[in-house]
């Protein structure tokens, strides 16, 4: 983290409303990029795969498809599978209506962290909060420090003013928290 080209001393402002596919996309970069989500990658399929072989072989060894342990254990391996792919896009439609009745927010990135707003909200985030970010093509996202950590930040490239922005933000974060 060198410090300080002349180009990322003036802060960095992003204008945009959230969407759904903004936080859908920062989840799954938080899935792929901190140790809990990793973690969460791998279980939930192997419970929902252990639970349902269980629920299968239960099946056979009783000798009737009515044996309500397995078809239990069936239905849960199932629903345990549904529940791992659903999970992101419900929790960022959540997401969604809790920030999309903040309208237009406002970001202000620069030495001192990353500052959000609009009308109704805001807030304030210094850099030791934040310990990685990670880059799509369409969106920074911000991962909060601490391993297990659930917090993220997400800013949309839509919201620079100037494409030429996205270099100077880049540069900001590089300089400020580490690239995953």
């Amino acid at each position: 983290m060198a410090g300080g080209a002349a180009g990322t001393r003036t802060p960095v402002a992003l204008t945009y409303r959230t969407t759904a596919g903004d936080f859908t996309a920062a989840l799954r970069v938080r899935s792929r990029k901190t140790p809990a989500g990793r973690r969460q990658r791998i279980l939930w399929p192997l419970l929902a795969l252990l639970t349902f072989a269980v629920g299968a072989l239960r099946l056979s060894e009783a000798g009737r498809p009515t044996d309500p342990f397995g078809l239990v254990m069936l239905a849960l391996g199932v629903l345990l599978a549904v529940l791992h792919f659903a999970t992101p896009p419900l929790t960022a439609r959540q997401l969604q209506q809790v920030f999309g009745t903040y309208g237009e927010l406002r970001t202000v990135v620069d030495h001192s962290g990353m500052r959000t707003g609009s009308e109704d909200f805001e807030q304030a985030l210094g850099w030791s909060a934040m310990s990685r970010y990670a880059e799509t093509p369409e969106l920074f996202v911000l991962l909060m420090a601490g391993k297990n950590a659930a917090a993220l930040g997400v800013l949309p490239k839509r919201g620079l003013a100037d494409p030429a922005d996205a270099d100077r933000l880049r540069a900001l974060l590089d300089e400020h928290l580490q690239r995953v």
